[in-house]
């Protein structure tokens, strides 16, 4: 693993995750330790170009536990109940759910 850094970031928070695939780069900070409100911005390393950012959908009540970017590029992040994918252009960006763990438990039943 080797490069050259070519830009210095500043956040409003402290960093929680980093993620990376290709030229995007995924950065997820607590923008707010009272509220817990945890956000992201994702930016184009190649083009120099923030491509998107803003709150992390969450379940109420449980922390982020992996970030990172499906085969398709999607960026997808897990929290213990629930897999969701980021789609950009979907609605001016949106969280969709991908997984429910608690409908799989359903099914096993």
């Amino acid at each position: 693993l080797a490069g050259s850094p070519l830009m210095v970031l500043s956040l409003p928070g402290q960093i929680l995750a980093l993620a990376a695939k290709e030229s995007h780069l995924v950065t997820v900070y607590l923008e707010d330790e009272v509220s817990g409100k945890v956000s992201f911005q994702m930016h184009d390393v190649g083009t120099e170009s923030l491509v998107a950012s803003g709150p992390m959908c969450l379940t109420p009540g449980l922390p982020l536990e992996w970030v990172g970017f499906s085969e398709d590029g999607i960026l997808a992040s897990w929290d213990g109940a629930t897999l969701r994918g980021y789609f950009p252009r979907a609605y001016g960006g949106s969280w969709v759910p991908l997984f429910l763990s608690s409908s799989a438990r359903k099914a096993e039943t």
